[in-house]
């Protein structure tokens, strides 16, 4: 399922790209208040210059997950886990993958 949502953010399949595009920029609330760092249901946090969106969920449950997109660059890590993470811990394994990628 995960891969298939990577398909999607890729393709026309389930949004129009212009669909993916408006969740992907920043929030602006009703009273002019302006979120950098959260879209629609994304949170928006560059990494080493490259636009990324992505979500974290789990946690207390005995699973954590993280997916992180670069939609310039065409990759999507996808991060579970069987185990609690500490706050904070997930993105920092995603940041560790993605720099792999991005020296």
């Amino acid at each position: 399922d995960m891969a298939k949502l990577h398909e999607a953010f890729t393709s026309e399949k389930i949004l129009r790209k212009s669909s993916w595009k408006e969740m992907w920029n920043k929030t602006i609330l009703n009273d002019g208040t302006i979120i950098p760092q959260y879209g629609l249901g994304f949170g928006l946090t560059p990494f080493k210059g490259k636009e990324r969106i992505g979500h974290n969920g789990g946690g207390g449950l005995g699973f954590s997950t993280a997916l992180t997109h670069f939609p310039g660059e065409d990759l999507t890590i996808i991060l579970l886990t069987n185990v609690n993470l500490p706050n904070g811990r997930t993105g920092e394994l995603v940041n560790q993958i993605a720099s792999y990628y991005f020296k």
